[in-house]
């Protein structure tokens, strides 16, 4: 296979990798685990939306995301204090875990 035939579907295998579900809500660990979303890709979004909290430098997989477009992006909404909480099926989103009760 010729380098640029390699390349092309190296590409090819991560647009299909990254798919998601568009205005789904994901926690970072599913992105990455399920969907084989980079951590990279993950900080990527989260510098993208300064105006929200961003994750503690260890706890990318508690950030929410949400996906933006039909190729996959996603943006980053919220970090989860008290960790994301995955649903783990189409059509419902992640959340973050309420606070817990004193």
């Amino acid at each position: 296979m010729q380098p640029s035939a390699c390349l092309l579907v190296s590409l090819a295998s991560t647009i299909f990798a990254q798919s998601c579900h568009v205005g789904q809500k994901y926690c970072g660990d599913w992105l990455m685990e399920v969907h084989n979303y980079s951590e990279a890709t993950l900080w990527d979004a989260v510098e993208l939306n300064p105006s929200v909290p961003a994750p503690l430098r260890d706890r990318i997989q508690d950030g929410l995301f949400q996906c933006d477009t039909t190729r996959g992006e996603v943006k980053y909404v919220e970090y989860c204090w008290n960790h994301c909480q995955e649903i783990g099926r189409d059509g419902w989103s992640d959340s973050c875990r309420p606070p817990d009760k004193k």
